[in-house]
C-alpha cells in the first residue's frame, strides 16, 4: 500500500506533466463530455452533452458525470480537477488492498496475495489514468469491488442486492460494463447452492438491486424526452461524431483497424490512397474518393474536427450547409458492398488485427521512432504482454477454482467485444480485463515459485 500510494502521488506531482505535457495533466479528448454533461444539468437543469443536439441528452450515462459533479460542488471549478485526481488516487490505491484481501479469501495463502498486491501497486497502466478526468480509474475500482462481492459467500439477501447495485453503478460508468450482469447471473446460478438462499433467490435479489437503480435511466429518457433509450446512442452525443463520421468509420473498420491515419489525413486535406483491392470496380473506387472529397467539403463532423472543436454552433444550418446524409448513405453502401464481397475477410481480418494489437501492443508503437520515451513504452507493453500470458496460463491451470470463472468470462468478453464487434481498439478499454488477469497471474507465479523452492531446497 505504501509503495502504491507513493508511486501514485509521484505521478500526480511530477509524472503526469512528463507523460501528458504541461497543462494536460488532467484532461483528454473525452473529458469534456463528462464535465459538460454535469455542468449543463447544474447550470440549465438539462442533463445533456450538447443542448443543441437532441440525442446528446442520452450521450453519457450518469455515473462519471455525477462523480465529477460531487467534486465540482464541493471544491469549485478552480480545484475540481485536482480534487478528482486525489479521489481517484485514493480509489486506485484501495484496489491494492481489495485484490490482496480477495486472494487471501480465495486461497488462504499469503504469497499469491502479496504478489498480486505488488503487481497492482506498481501497475503503470492503471497509474497513468489516476490524474485524468475520465472513467478508467473509477471503472477499475467498481469492477474489483464487483468481483470481491460476487465471490464472497453470503446468507443475506441484501448482499446479492448490493451486487446488483454495484453492477448497475459500473454500467453507469461505462456502458459495456453491462456485461457484468449476465456474468454475475451465470456465476450465481453455477456456484454451489447454500442452505439459506437458493441459486434462484440469489439471482432474483441481484436483479432487484440492479433494476431498482437502472430503471430510472429509461424512465427519465421516456418521461423527459419521449424516447425509450435503454443505454445511449452510438454517437454518444458528440458534435464531431455525427452520421457522416460514423459511416466513414464503419466503412474503415470493415477493412482496417487503423482509423486514425485516414481520419487525420482527410481532416488535414492530405491526399489519401485507399487500397485498390477493397473496391469492386474502378467506378466504386472513384465513388469512394468523391465521397471523401464531399466529406472534406461539407461533412459537419469533419468540419469540427478540422478546427479541433466541439462547438456545434459552427455547423448549424445558418452557418454551415452540411451534406451529412449523402456522405452517410454513400459510405454505408461502400461498407455493405465490401461485406457482401468479402464476408470471411470482414469477419476475421480486422478483428484478428485488433487481437494482435491487444496482446502485442509493443510491436505497434512508433515503428519508425526512437528515443528514451519510445523505448520505455516498448518495455512496459512487453511487460504487459508477459503478464497477460501468465494470467491466461493461470486461468487454464486454475480452471477448477470457481473464483477464476468470472475473471475468465469478463476477459474473454472485453477482448472479443472490442476486437470483433466494436472493431476500434483503444488499450484503455481493456484495462479492467488486464487488472483482473493479475489475479491468476499472481496465483500461478506463487505456485510455480513454491514448487521450485521445494524442489531445490537444501536437505536438512
Amino acid at each position: 500500500m505504501a509503495l502504491g500510494v507513493l508511486l501514485r502521488v509521484a505521478f500526480l506531482l511530477k509524472g503526469a506533466t512528463f507523460y501528458y505535457g504541461v497543462g494536460q495533466e488532467h484532461l483528454n479528448g473525452d473529458s469534456f463530455s463528462y464535465t459538460r454533461s454535469f455542468l449543463n444539468l447544474w447550470q440549465t437543469g438539462h442533463y445533456t452533452l450538447e443542448p443543441l443536439i437532441p440525442d446528446a441528452s442520452f450521450g453519457r450515462l450518469p455515473g462519471y458525470p455525477f462523480f465529477y459533479g460531487v467534486h465540482y460542488l464541493l471544491f469549485g471549478p478552480k480545484w475540481v480537477n485536482l480534487a478528482l485526481s486525489v479521489s481517484q488516487l485514493l480509489l486506485d490505491s484501495s484496489v491494492i488492498l481489495l485484490l490482496h484481501n480477495m486472494m487471501v479469501r480465495w486461497n488462504g495463502q499469503v504469497w499469491p496475495a502479496l504478489l498480486v498486491a505488488l503487481l497492482y501497486a506498481a501497475y503503470p497502466f492503471a497509474i497513468v489514468w489516476t490524474t485524468i478526468v475520465g472513467t478508467e480509474t473509477l471503472n477499475t475500482f467498481c469492477t474489483v469491488v464487483w468481483l470481491s462481492l460476487l465471490t464472497r459467500p453470503s446468507k443475506h439477501r441484501l448482499h446479492y442486492a448490493l451486487i446488483g447495485v454495484v453492477v448497475v453503478t459500473t454500467f453507469f460508468v461505462r456502458a459495456y460494463m453491462g456485461a457484468l450482469l449476465p456474468i454475475s447471473l451465470v456465476f450465481i446460478l453455477l456456484w454451489p447452492q447454500q442452505e439459506v438462499l437458493s441459486r434462484w433467490q440469489r439471482a432474483a435479489w441481484m436483479l432487484l438491486g440492479f433494476g431498482c437503480l437502472y430503471i430510472w435511466w429509461p424512465v427519465r429518457n421516456y418521461v423527459n424526452h419521449h424516447q425509450l433509450v435503454l443505454v445511449k446512442p452510438a454517437s454518444a452525443g458528440y458534435a464531431n461524431q455525427r452520421e457522416d463520421m460514423q459511416a466513414y468509420l464503419d466503412w474503415l473498420h470493415a477493412w482496417t483497424n487503423d482509423n486514425t491515419t485516414w481520419v487525420e489525413g482527410l481532416v488535414q486535406d492530405k491526399p489519401l490512397r485507399y487500397p485498390h483491392e477493397i473496391f469492386s470496380s474502378a467506378q466504386e473506387e472513384r465513388r469512394a474518393y468523391a465521397l471523401t472529397n464531399l466529406a472534406a467539403r461539407c461533412g459537419g463532423s469533419f468540419h469540427l474536427r478540422r478546427f479541433d472543436t466541439h462547438d456545434y454552433r459552427l455547423v448549424l444550418p445558418e452557418r454551415f450547409h452540411n451534406c451529412n446524409r449523402q456522405i452517410s448513405a454513400g459510405f454505408d453502401s461502400l461498407r455493405l458492398s465490401y461485406i457482401q464481397r468479402h464476408p470471411l475477410k470482414y469477419g476475421t481480418a480486422v478483428p484478428f488485427a485488433n487481437l494482435q494489437k491487444a496482446f502485442l501492443k509493443s510491436t505497434t508503437i512508433h515503428q519508425d521512432s526512437a528515443g528514451a520515451k519510445v523505448l520505455l513504452q516498448r518495455i512496459l507493453f512487453s511487460y504487459r504482454t508477459l503478464l497477460l500470458l501468465l494470467g491466461i496460463v493461470g486461468l487454464v491451470a486454475g480452471r477448477r477454482q470457481p473464483h477464476f470463472w468470472p475473471v475468465a468470462w469478463y476477459f474473454v468478453f472485453i477482448y472479443f467485444y472490442v476486437s470483433f464487434d466494436f472493431r476500434s481498439l483503444e488499450m484503455r478499454y481493456l484495462l479492467q480485463g488486464d487488472v483482473l488477469l493479475l489475479l491468476p497471474a499472481a496465483w500461478l507465479m506463487a505456485i510455480v515459485g513454491q514448487r521450485l523452492q521445494h524442489r531445490y531446497a537444501a536437505p536438512k
